[in-house]
């Protein structure tokens, strides 16, 4: 009997795996390219968006002997902001604002001589009230 009925459980999560089947926009969304801060250094900013959920990555990657967080927290906050208006231009979806999720976080990688610092962003489709 115990045979059985874990034959038959077992057919059903094969069965269940199977069919199972991930919405489209489930799928990450990344988006790359190379920029310029105001001070004139080069970076690179990666955008890993979830359009399920209205989150997103912002990585501002940099050569660490140029690294200033104030250059990268406006970069991402520009980049956000500009990413509002491709959204909406495209037709995808009418973001209002964004609210930053966690804290930033910065990590060095010695031996490519590179820093990221990453932002968690969530986009919010209705404007917010504010009390």
């Amino acid at each position: 009997m115990k045979k059985i009925l874990f034959g038959v459980i077992f057919a059903l999560c094969v069965g269940a795996v199977l069919c199972a089947q991930i919405p489209e926009d489930l799928n990450v969304v990344k988006i790359e390219e190379e920029a310029k801060t105001e001070a004139g250094l080069p970076y690179t900013m990666t955008i890993e968006y979830l359009p399920s959920t209205g989150e997103a990555f912002f990585t501002f990657t940099i050569n660490q002997s140029m690294f200033n967080q104030a250059d990268a927290m406006i970069a991402i906050r520009d980049r956000a902001m500009k990413f509002i208006q491709e959204t909406e231009e495209k037709g995808v979806r009418k973001y209002y604002h964004y609210v930053y999720r966690g804290a930033d976080s910065t990590k060095y990688d010695g031996a490519k001589k590179k820093v990221y610092y990453t932002s968690r962003i969530r986009f919010l489709e209705k404007q917010a009230t504010v009390y």
